[in-house]
């Protein structure tokens, strides 16, 4: 089942970086209240992006290579 996975993401590898990116411009467009407020979990989620940007960089490594 896992090799299923790593094949559908080879088909389309730049649709998680499209996704990831969506994510990133609605944080840069919060307003500068909303983002004091809410810093924590902005925080939060700017880490887990970056860990699914790291797996998107893995994962288009992996599909190069095969």
């Amino acid at each position: 089942m896992e090799i299923a996975s790593v094949w559908d993401e080879c088909l389309n590898p730049l649709s998680t970086l499209k996704i990831i990116e969506g994510k990133l411009r609605s944080l840069g467009g919060k307003s500068a209240t909303l983002r004091y407020l809410d810093d924590v979990q902005d925080s939060e989620d700017v880490g887990a992006l970056l860990e699914d940007l790291q797996e998107a960089v893995n994962d288009y490594m992996v599909c190069s290579q095969m």
